[in-house]
């Protein structure tokens, strides 16, 4: 005959020892620290005998799981997600996002720092299955700033003794460095070296800086036609060389179009007139 500690119908779940341990302890203090009502030997008699009969049932029988149950052992601690979304300068130095979540403990306290510094102090969760904590800023300052999130799911915060492999703490940082707002396009410098005529038509050289943001895009066009276009990823140089100018008389027209990392355009163009080459001169005079 199959045991009744054993039956799956049951809600009650003996694996989870330390969670009944947990509310046991707190049961306990309310009643001695918050003086419900008068302590007296026989309620702690009481409270024991049911702690340990849960605790030697589960000890003998092992335990009852779902039917869901994957046999799969809890690693303990909550999981802990840090999102940020900002620009990752001083304009718009952007926010963290923080989820918390425990659905095999639950969540007993959490506690977020920046920069060291105690911003959140959540002590009082009283076994949460998730916590979310949204829009925190990021200090507008020129530097790394560092989010530190430790999230527990032991009900006595500051206990360093945890009762068993199922009671943890977690701890996750993020760190994001922000740059000074710069409203400073690329610098493009377009050199000519040739004769402008059809025996030397030439070319240029294009140089492009920006030392602050960086170069994100790169688009050249000759006569309206784009000869060039690159993503930099934010090096702060790039040189273009030897672009021909085309061998045909004419006004000649190159543009330069760069783009730095948070969107500063500059356009500079350079027009080159192609003539014709020498002329032969008359030749020899005979005369007869």
């Amino acid at each position: 005959m199959e045991l009744l500690w054993n039956n799956r119908k049951l809600n009650y779940k003996c694996n989870n020892v330390s969670k009944f341990h947990k509310k046991f302890k707190k049961i306990f203090s309310e009643i001695i620290m918050r003086k419900y009502f008068k302590f007296n030997g026989k309620i702690y008699f009481l409270l024991l005998i049911v702690f340990l009969m849960t605790l030697s049932s589960c000890i003998l029988f092992g335990r009852a799981d779902d039917d869901d149950d994957d046999g799969e052992d809890y690693e303990g601690g909550p999981t802990i997600s840090i999102i940020y979304e900002g620009m990752n300068n001083v304009w718009d130095p952007g926010v963290w996002n923080v989820n918390i979540e425990d659905y095999d403990e639950g969540l007993e306290w959490v506690i977020i720092e920046i920069d060291g510094n105690m911003y959140i102090r959540d002590l009082d969760l009283d076994e949460m299955e998730s916590v979310s904590y949204q829009n925190i800023p990021v200090p507008a300052i020129v530097g790394t700033h560092v989010i530190t999130v430790t999230a527990s799911n032991e009900d006595d915060f500051g206990d360093d003794d945890e009762e068993d492999d199922e009671e943890g703490t977690a701890i996750k940082e993020h760190s994001v460095t922000l740059i000074p707002y710069d409203i400073t396009p690329p610098v493009i410098i377009i050199d000519y070296v040739g004769e402008s005529n059809m025996d030397d038509p030439g070319v240029w050289n294009v140089y492009i800086e920006d030392l602050e943001s960086g170069i994100d895009t790169v688009i050249i066009l000759v006569n309206g036609i784009i000869i060039i276009e690159e993503q930099l990823g934010g090096i702060t140089s790039h040189s273009f060389n030897d672009i021909t100018v085309p061998a045909v008389i004419d006004i000649h027209t190159i543009m330069v179009i760069a783009t730095d990392s948070l969107g500063n355009e500059s356009q500079v163009s350079q027009d080159k007139t192609i003539v014709p080459g020498s002329v032969p001169g008359p030749g020899p005079i005979i005369v007869i």
